[in-house]
């Protein structure tokens, strides 16, 4: 009987430990996103969704809950973006990017791209418990939202494809 526990126990310690190992680290995590970042190419995304003097792609599952002024609240599964817009700056506009380069001592990431087409900037900064508050901005519009480690590849994906749709009409 006595070993029978003992190698449950043995078991149990060889999944904790190949679990451990298996599991991508934080510091992963902010690599992975930082590469997507750097090698992001804006792909042509059908626009299907408009707001006052804009419009921009709205994947499936996000509702807009509340549009005042320039913002733009959307809800994914209980999860809150906001969409800061100024349709008078175009793709090119570093308005934002200068006002969040203020939590470039503070992040965990903060990244700048800039081609030919737009200019956009990725900001990743510690939140509460585990939490990040993520910034993806191009030119005069930036989306935000707080997130986990285990969303943060996800979530970043998803809002450079709207950001980057983003267009003044």
């Amino acid at each position: 009987m006595q070993l029978k526990k003992i190698q449950h126990f043995a078991m149990l310690i060889m999944i904790c430990l190949t679990a451990t190992a298996c599991s991508v680290s934080q510091e992963e995590t902010l690599d992975t996103v930082k590469q997507y970042f750097a090698d992001y190419q804006v792909l042509s995304t059908s626009v299907n969704t408009e707001i006052t003097d804009a419009s921009f792609y709205l994947p499936s599952g996000f509702n807009i809950v509340e549009e005042v002024d320039y913002n733009v609240v959307l809800e994914k599964s209980g999860q809150t973006f906001v969409l800061f817009h100024n349709p008078l700056e175009g793709k090119m506009s570093d308005i934002n990017l200068k006002r969040d380069r203020e939590d470039k001592t503070n992040s965990l990431l903060f990244e700048e791209k800039q081609s030919s087409e737009a200019h956009s900037y990725l900001v990743v900064v510690p939140n509460k418990e585990e939490h990040l508050l993520v910034i993806v901005g191009v030119g005069g519009a930036k989306l935000s939202t707080i997130t986990s480690y285990e969303n943060l590849q996800n979530d970043v994906e998803t809002m450079l494809e709207i950001v980057h749709s983003y267009d003044v009409e």
